[in-house]
């Protein structure tokens, strides 16, 4: 049984807490969290959608391929796609 993965990644600042009562769970928030859900609802399995400024953190040792442009909410939020590390590049 094949089994596809989509991600979504975006940087930027989160809120993070513990919340409940009796069992604990550590969770994020954020606009941040909100935008990468995007990126990963709108991805395709198997590739990791990366948002500009992902992007923009990855260039240098990583090759990126443009998927395209969308605008804002309710659409495809903009996009690339990671496509693996950059030969000869170094973190």
């Amino acid at each position: 049984m094949a089994l596809g993965v989509r991600v979504g990644l975006h940087c930027g600042p989160v809120i993070a807490g513990i919340h409940r009562d009796r069992q604990f769970a550590y969770d994020l928030w954020g606009e941040t969290v909100n935008t990468a859900s995007r990126m990963e609802s709108h991805g395709s399995s198997g590739r990791i959608q990366l948002s500009e400024s992902a992007a923009l953190h990855l260039k240098r040792t990583h090759e990126i391929e443009e998927r395209g442009r969308g605008r804002g909410e309710g659409r495809r939020p903009d996009a690339d796609v990671l496509a693996g590390r950059a030969q000869g590049r170094s973190p």
